[in-house]
């Protein structure tokens, strides 16, 4: 049966040419005998193990009809050859191009050969579970929001918050007196209802700046928290940790992230970049110029 691939199907051969054209002659020699040439277009040629392994990245259906991949392949390696003999590959307007392209699949296959050899140890996870114990925890928080509302500034609402705390805290924190009080101060209209109540709150269900306040006070005690439109009286009721054995896959992935990351940054430190400040410094020069305003002219 005669396979048919549209021009939408030719897609997932690209990424495969560009080995082929931009290191061509930088591919290891292989043994005529055991890896034998399967396609061969002018000065390209492709062996076994090549398009096997190429057969090996593409969807099922397209992989079943590998005379027909080799047909497609070798038409495009046909064009790219002789895009490359009528000197386009070293045209200036192109070849940066064509050199990120490359630069940009040799660097997705490197991290995907190191992400596969990243591991990490029992010991590891475990620690990584303890240095990161506040993303496995939840608290249990109640607050009265005061904001600077119908002729009432920000000091008054950090004056009346700071009075409800003190009633708060000398109440023992009763849920009496916050139910009465967050009904009659808080101006969140969903916590306010249920003396201020929360319920369980994890870290990333929070605003970031917000999630570290609240998660650097003790449960116990009303206190106040201020931010640029409001003030709040908060209690954090009580706290809960996830075990670790409920987070284990969690966290092995999260580690893996980690490490993957860091091995990336130590690649960037092994390299530095070098410009040429003396073509650079002009780019520099406008750039500082458009941004900075112009300074005022003596009597103006």
């Amino acid at each position: 049966m005669l396979t048919v691939f549209r021009r939408t199907q030719w897609k997932p051969l690209l990424p495969f040419l560009v080995p082929f054209l931009m290191l061509g002659s930088g591919r290891a020699a292989s043994n005529p005998k055991s890896d034998p040439v399967v396609i061969r277009v002018g000065s390209q040629v492709i062996h076994r193990s090549e398009f096997e392994a190429f057969l090996a990245t593409l969807p099922m259906d397209q992989a079943q009809h590998p005379a027909a991949l080799a047909r497609h392949l070798g038409g495009l390696l046909g064009v790219a050859d002789a895009a490359t003999r009528a000197g386009i590959a070293n045209d200036p307007r192109h070849r940066l191009q064509l050199l990120l392209n490359q630069d940009q699949l040799l660097g997705q296959l490197y991290m995907a050969r190191m992400q596969a050899d990243i591991h990490s140890s029992a010991a590891q996870r475990h620690a990584y579970y303890q240095n990161h114990l506040s993303e496995f925890q939840q608290r249990k928080i109640r607050q009265i929001l005061i904001t600077p509302e119908q002729g009432r500034n920000m000091t008054q609402a950090v004056a009346l918050a700071s009075r409800l705390s003190a009633e708060l805290n000398r109440t023992g924190n009763s849920s009496k007196a916050w139910g009465r009080l967050a009904k009659q101060y808080s101006s969140d209209l969903i916590s306010r209802p249920r003396g201020g109540e929360l319920g369980w709150l994890a870290f990333n269900n929070l605003q970031p700046p917000l999630a570290s306040r609240f998660w650097g006070l003790k449960p116990g005690s009303a206190r106040l928290l201020r931010t640029k439109s409001a003030v709040r009286v908060v209690e954090v009721e009580a706290v809960r940790t996830t075990p670790y054995a409920q987070v284990r896959a969690w966290v092995k992935a999260e580690l893996h992230s980690a490490l993957l990351q860091q091995k990336r940054r130590q690649l960037r430190r092994q390299e530095p970049i070098i410009l040429n400040p003396s073509y650079f410094h002009k780019f520099s020069t406008a750039l500082n110029a458009a941004s900075e305003p112009a300074l005022p002219r003596h009597g103006a």
